[in-house]
């Protein structure tokens, strides 16, 4: 499933239809793209909801999220995604999150970020861009250290 929301949803998508959606999504889709960027409206309220809709999809193989630069994410909501995570560790092969431009990330939700990437047990690819969020030297090396001790993972960290 894509769904990618640009045009007039920028000004208009709201919390509540993330909510919505994130209840109803199949729990046999093995494919999700969700593209919010831009979306100013948003907050961790849609990073909460998704992360609650994760543990139901069963069959997840590729996972890609794109908060960026235009939804109010903090480390609430990044916490509590890289936590579902870890609840697909046996079907996750492919991982893609854009948080970039999000300055409510910060250094608090880093370590969060780097326990998800080493349980994902059949991992294979890995992308994770934090690129203006508030980190720093010591929270961007927590998450490289992390993509790095992924032995058979192809992973980008973009800080």
């Amino acid at each position: 499933l894509t769904l990618h929301f640009g045009g007039s949803c920028l000004e208009k998508l709201e919390d509540s239809a993330v909510t919505i959606l994130a209840e109803s999504l199949p729990s046999t889709l093995e494919t999700l793209f969700l593209g919010f960027q831009s979306c100013r409206l948003l907050s961790d309220v849609s990073a909460l909801a998704l992360a609650a809709a994760l543990p139901t999809l069963t069959e997840l193989h590729s996972l890609e999220i794109r908060l960026a630069t235009g939804p109010k994410i903090t480390d609430s909501g990044v916490s509590a995604l890289a936590g579902a995570l870890v609840s697909r560790a046996d079907t996750l092969r492919d991982v893609r999150l854009d948080y970039s431009g999000s300055k409510g990330v910060t250094d608090s939700s880093c370590d969060g970020m780097a326990q998800a990437l080493r349980a994902l047990r059949r991992l294979e690819q890995f992308r994770l861009n934090v690129q203006g969020c508030k980190l720093s030297n010591q929270g961007k090396g927590l998450l490289q250290d992390a993509a790095a001790s992924c032995e058979r993972v192809s992973s980008t960290v973009k800080c």
